[in-house]
Order: C-alpha cells, then sequence, then structure tokens
C-alpha cells in the first residue's frame, strides 16, 4: 500500500513506527497485514547487534540478530509496508495527526505514530556473593 501525498505533497500514513527492530516490525506487519499505511524508520542501530543470536524467541531461537531484522524487513514489505533508513529528529502532535521530520528529508505526516520509550542502559546485575 502507497501513503497517500496531501495537497502540499508531503507522505501521509496511517502510521509511523520509529525502530526497526523486532517490536517495531512485528507491529508494523500487524498494521499492513490490517491494510493500514505503515511506514517503520529505523536507524540500524540494534541494541542486540552484538549477540551471536537470537534467544526465546519462537521459531527463530539462535537466528542471528541481522538475519531477523532482514526477515521482518521483507514480511512487513510483502504486505505493502514501507521500510526507511534514517533518524526520527521530532515527532510533533497537531490537530491532524503527527508530523515526523527524519534527517534532511521532507517532512511526513501520520495518523498515529509508535514511538519508543527513550533507550536506557541496563542495570548492572547485582554481584554474587562468593
Amino acid at each position: 500500500m502507497m501513503s497517500n501525498p496531501n495537497n502540499n505533497g508531503v507522505q501521509t500514513f496511517d502510521v509511523v513506527v520509529v525502530g526497526g527492530g523486532a517490536a517495531g516490525l512485528n507491529g508494523a506487519l500487524v498494521l499492513a497485514r490490517s491494510r493500514r499505511t505503515v511506514l517503520v524508520i529505523d536507524a540500524a542501530e540494534p541494541r542486540n547487534a552484538a549477540a551471536a543470536g537470537v534467544h526465546g524467541f519462537l521459531s527463530r531461537d539462535g537466528t542471528p540478530p541481522g538475519q531477523l531484522l532482514e526477515l521482518g524487513r521483507a514480511e512487513v514489505q510483502r504486505y505493502g509496508g514501507q521500510v526507511r533508513h534514517g533518524r526520527v529528529r521530532a515527532v510533533t502532535r497537531d490537530a491532524d495527526g503527527f508530523r515526523v521530520t527524519v534527517d534532511e528529508q521532507p517532512a511526513i505526516r501520520a495518523r498515529r505514530s509508535s514511538v519508543p520509550p527513550p533507550r536506557v542502559p541496563w542495570p548492572p546485575r547485582p554481584s554474587t556473593p562468593t
């Protein structure tokens, strides 16, 4: 499914998903399968990039993280969703939904947005007495 350009030529999507990790791609997949116009914007900085494999993920245990993301992007695109590389600089709400600013690209409009919580480092594990 394609986005709908408005009168100003700005692309408008039903939903813009910020972040192309497993959770963002899964949400985008469900929306695309539901015939929503969806755009995933991903800066390609996965937190689990250094891991040898994904674990505890049904049917994909041990899959390298990069391969899992490639498969996820392909599934989203197969249902008409779009995936773009970029860094979201701002998401602002107005009367018509959301305006999403990505790097130096033209603004994108969305009726809804999915923005992850801010990245925070995992707390250190408590030391175990020996």
